[in-house]
């Protein structure tokens, strides 16, 4: 336990400024080693945000396509798209309609 806290205490007693040099110069290895790991961390997440704005613009094409396509089919058979939708659970009617 002495030597523990002799060995703490080794940079501010001694008289040159090697053993906090070396002190300080082990801290900023440490920083900048954790730095590249944040920047890593990061450039994933900008890889991850970029794909799933890609996916999001794709189903956002998709999604007014089907709307296209729904807005020009005629009310029978809407009615009945609806009906397929609701019977197989895919689509759950809007009670505030009702």
């Amino acid at each position: 336990m002495l030597l523990e806290d002799y060995l703490k205490a080794v940079s501010d007693l001694t008289i040159s400024d090697e053993e906090r040099m070396k002190v300080e110069v082990k801290k900023l290895q440490t920083d900048i080693s954790n730095m590249k790991s944040v920047e890593i961390e990061l450039s994933e997440k900008d890889k991850e945000i970029q794909s799933m704005k890609q996916k999001y613009d794709e189903m956002s094409v998709t999604l007014q396509s089907i709307l296209s396509v729904i807005w020009n089919v005629d009310q029978p058979a809407k009615n009945k798209i609806a009906k397929h939708l609701i019977m197989k659970g895919e689509y759950k009617q809007d009670s505030s309609r009702n």
